[in-house]
């Protein structure tokens, strides 16, 4: 899923409020879901936020064979100073994995800071602070989980 940015006529104050908005409900959507991790991925070289998904793709690929199962997770590409996309995501799989089998899974692309969650330290915050900012290239999160949303708004719990 991609967000197309549009140019603003409001005011600065009112573009702030709508922003800072904008990331208290992602924070407050990704709060709904239990993570494991959380985790800084860079690349050895310069990629496009397409680039980036794909590499993203490949690394979500390797987590499902050393958990044996599915990853569940959402991701943000976002532009560094010198415009080479970078991710942070949050990530869950089906069994537990440890994180230094989860860095070794991206060493091939690049470097990774990756930890365990801890809903206290405000990573989910950090995920989305680009949120409303053309520093955000783009985003995703995985299928299992959208089935999951839709699940929710479908047939709330009463």
């Amino acid at each position: 899923m991609s967000i197309a940015v549009e140019r603003r006529t409001q005011p600065v104050a009112q573009q702030t409020t709508d922003a800072a908005a904008l990331r208290e409900g992602w924070a407050q959507f990704l709060n709904d879901f239990e993570w494991d991790c959380f985790g800084s991925l860079t690349f050895k070289e310069p990629q496009s936020s397409e680039g980036a998904a794909r590499r993203f793709a490949g690394w979500v690929r390797r987590l499902e064979q050393r958990s044996r199962g599915e990853v569940h997770w959402f991701y943000v590409i976002e532009a560094t100073a010198r415009d080479f996309a970078h991710i942070h995501c949050l990530a869950r799989t089906r069994r537990p994995i440890s994180v230094v089998d989860m860095r070794t899974a991206w060493a091939g692309d690049g470097y990774a800071d990756i930890v365990r969650y801890d809903p206290q330290r405000g990573a989910r915050y950090y995920l989305v602070k680009e949120a409303g900012t053309s520093r955000l290239l783009d985003w995703d999160i995985s299928r299992n989980l959208s089935r999951r949303v839709l699940d929710q708004l479908l047939y709330p719990r009463e």
